[in-house]
């Protein structure tokens, strides 16, 4: 049987301060239903972006890699998926260093178990703003 490994524990996976942050932007009155707004664009866009880099690295794509390695980082850094972030931005500077094909498809794997990790914090998060 595989088991996946992550690079940070369940805790860590949403930055509490970032997520207070957007709420205080979004207004007390607000904010929850936009939060639950925001956090399912998110879901339904981030996957399509996910395999948009998958297809990418396959492909050899590196103009692709770093557009959707670019436009992952700061939509997830909003939310609080700083490590997701920080693993978009470190794609984004491999490609930028041309590095091998080999190397950055194990990137692009650490983004996806990443994303899974993130996918399950933030339905978490959604079903806590409707309560």
């Amino acid at each position: 049987m595989a088991y996946l490994q992550f690079s940070s524990p369940p805790a860590a996976v949403l930055e509490v301060k970032a997520l207070q942050t957007l709420r205080d932007m979004l207004g007390e009155d607000i904010s929850n239903s936009i939060l639950v707004e925001v956090i399912d664009t998110y879901l339904e866009e981030a996957p399509k972006q996910l395999q948009a880099l998958r297809e990418a690295v396959e492909t050899n794509d590196l103009a692709t890699l770093k557009a959707m390695a670019h436009t992952l980082k700061p939509t997830s850094a909003t939310l609080g998926a700083i490590a997701l972030s920080k693993l978009c931005r470190e794609l984004e500077a491999m490609v930028q260093a041309q590095d091998t094909k080999e190397v950055l498809t194990l990137k692009v794997q650490q983004i996806l178990l990443e994303y899974e990790r993130v996918k399950i914090a933030l339905q978490a998060e959604r079903n806590l703003c409707q309560l």
